[in-house]
């Protein structure tokens, strides 16, 4: 598991994946948007362009034919669902350190913040992740504009949940965490029986 995680990272080294951190972390941090927007749009957009990638070179029929389990493939991308979220939510803020020294506001670290990022970001995979694991590419470039659209829906409730509320956060929390164990079944489901 640990080489196929050593893939997808190697695949950020890549033009693309810069021009989407910076594109992002620009626009969120010009714009009146919490950093956990912009962290949870970097994140969902950097698995999506590895997604588009390995859709492209054909990666997932090389992948099947070593010896890696079905099981291993999917288990690596959710768990690296929660890395990419802690990747926006640093991204996000590095971005947005410049912009806090012109404006001379301040910018404050909160794991809290970095948790709502986080669920953002592990719902959306969470959606994502059996659709890609059933039809591919299509899935992809489909995603990357229903996930734009989405997130602006989902604006409001980020707000809201970015001011601290025990209870609420709690309830929402678990929901997240087992609708993502939930896609992960699902996906884990799809992929043992697709043709590839």
């Amino acid at each position: 598991m640990g080489q196929l995680i050593k893939k997808d990272f190697r695949l950020l080294y890549r033009i693309e994946p810069l021009v989407i951190v910076l594109l992002f972390g620009f626009i969120m941090n010009t714009s009146d948007q919490p950093i956990s927007f912009a962290a949870a749009l970097i994140a969902i957009f950097l698995v999506i362009n590895i997604a588009q990638y390995e859709d492209k070179n054909e990666s997932r029929t090389f992948l099947n034919s070593l010896p890696n389990r079905r099981i291993d493939i999917v288990k690596v991308k959710y768990l690296e669902g929660f890395i990419f979220g802690v990747i926006g939510y640093a991204a996000a803020f590095v971005m947005k350190l410049p912009f806090t020294i012109i404006t001379e506001n301040t910018v404050s670290f909160s794991v809290f913040i970095v948790l709502v990022s986080m669920m953002t970001v592990l719902f959306m995979l969470a959606i994502f992740y059996p659709v890609y694991f059933a039809f591919g590419m299509v899935a992809t470039y489909v995603s990357t504009f229903a996930f734009v659209v989405v997130l602006m829906f989902l604006r409001p409730f980020i707000y809201m949940l970015s001011t601290p509320n025990q209870v609420v956060f709690s309830i929402v929390l678990i929901i997240c965490m087992a609708f993502y164990v939930l896609s992960y079944s699902m996906a884990n489901s799809i992929y043992a029986k697709k043709d590839l």
